[in-house]
């Protein structure tokens, strides 16, 4: 297995978690960085290859996203890294939540931070 790489020597994951603010009344990690236009965390990964910062933290601690899934943010918060405030969906079912949650109807789970 080769080492991931990046111009910093550090691998990804310990690159963001220098840069977590966790909130302590909903369990977010949320990152302190620059965020893209959407507000996610878009952080150099392995070989160079930009990935989306609460990916890398998923597939670091809980292992790798099932083909064919994204990455729904149960907490709504899109720069929060925590990745057990992160589940596995279709991306029909991560728009409908999300769609849920824009027509001001309460989010998908209410229990986030007893999930942490």
């Amino acid at each position: 297995m080769t080492r991931p790489h990046t111009k910093h020597g550090l691998h990804p994951v310990s690159r963001l978690m220098e840069r977590i603010e966790v909130d302590f009344d909903s369990g977010c990690w949320l990152f302190t960085g620059p965020l893209n236009g959407t507000g996610y965390v878009i952080v150099p990964g392995f070989d160079s290859k930009s990935e989306r910062g609460h990916r890398l933290t998923y597939q670091f601690f809980r292992g790798p996203v099932p083909p064919g899934l994204v990455l729904d943010h149960l907490c709504r918060v899109r720069h929060c890294l925590n990745p057990y405030h992160l589940e596995p969906v279709t991306q029909g079912e991560n728009v409908r939540r999300g769609a849920r949650c824009n027509a001001g109807l309460a989010p998908y789970r209410t229990d986030v931070k007893e999930i942490q």
